[in-house]
């Protein structure tokens, strides 16, 4: 993702309550027949790693749950929804009327290998997980209740390790 310098942040503690704020993932791997895209709830653990890991799941039939697919880096992207930016806004419009319009907008690039992971005890750890993290603002807590058999057969979970160094965080482009 292009950065310019002045918007560029790798302060980690900024990056990773981004994509808590933000847990919507696009998740995007090249597969035999081109690129792949899916949109997946993740979530960070400090699993003692120098980086830590991103967790998340997808149901068996999605098309990125193939192991071919685990051969070459994935790219998941976390971003807010931005807001365009109108030329006039801009004093200088009304003068040299040079100005232009943009998008500003936050954004989150990660890029690891995929570890699938299928111990059932693991499976049920991240969705418990998952469901209790996204369901804390709700007025009636969620939890996990389905039976942990259908659980084990629709889904499958990814444990997504990243480099610090391929991360990018972009807060806006204008």
């Amino acid at each position: 993702m292009f950065t310019p310098k002045a918007f560029k942040i790798n302060d980690q503690e900024q990056i990773l309550s981004f994509i808590a704020t933000h847990p919507l993932a696009s998740v995007i791997a090249y597969t035999a027949d081109g690129l792949e895209a899916s949109h997946i709830p993740m979530y960070w653990e400090d699993d003692g790693s120098a980086l830590g890991c991103l967790y998340g799941h997808l149901t068996r039939t999605n098309a990125l749950n193939h192991s071919d697919h685990l051969k070459s880096p994935w790219l998941i992207i976390f971003q807010n929804a931005g807001h365009y930016i109108s030329p006039n806004w801009y004093p200088s419009k009304a003068a040299t009327h040079k100005a232009v319009p943009t998008w500003n907008y936050q954004a989150v690039h990660v890029s690891g290998k995929v570890d699938i992971l299928t111990d059932a005890d693991t499976l049920i750890e991240i969705l418990t997980q998952q469901t209790a993290d996204f369901a804390a603002s709700q007025q009636h807590l969620g939890r996990l209740t389905m039976p942990q058999s259908l659980i084990l057969q629709q889904c499958v979970v990814l444990s997504l390790a990243y480099a610090l160094r391929l991360l990018t965080f972009k807060p806006s482009l204008n």
